[in-house]
């Protein structure tokens, strides 16, 4: 599952590179461009997705444009190999497109469907009245 989010986001930084051509490049890997817009958007996620341990830096910048910069030397390597062509590849991204769709499904239905505080207090209250003199 932890390999489906990380080719969520991947997915989602490449996509998002595509949209900011005007960017500043941050770096230029063999003729392909990483732009600024890129770097910020793995910043913005790792420091947010840290809890408050990971603050943005300096530091975590540079960590992170050499990441990109390895993920870009990876895939030009992939490409040149052809490995998108071959049936095992496109079996794994229709499962990553699948499991990305039900997952969009899922956001759609709790953003058009919110549930009240009242709701999530009536749903433990019932629960806990069913579970009175159990034992777990």
């Amino acid at each position: 599952m932890r390999l489906n989010h990380i080719a969520a986001i991947l997915l989602t930084l490449s996509l998002a590179a595509g949209a900011q051509a005007a960017d500043k490049t941050v770096a230029v890997v063999n003729g392909a461009s990483i732009p600024q817009s890129e770097l910020d958007q793995l910043t913005d996620s790792v420091v947010k997705g840290s809890n408050g341990r990971v603050k943005d830096s300096p530091e975590l910048r540079a960590e992170l444009k050499q990441q990109l910069i390895n993920r870009q030397i990876i895939l030009q390597e992939a490409s040149r190999r052809s490995l998108d062509k071959s049936a095992q590849f496109k079996d794994r991204l229709e499962d990553i497109r699948n499991d990305l769709m039900q997952q969009a499904l899922f956001e759609d239905i709790a953003r058009t469907n919110p549930v009240s505080e009242a709701q999530v207090r009536a749903e433990y209250d019932r629960l806990k009245a069913q579970t009175v003199g159990q034992k777990e």
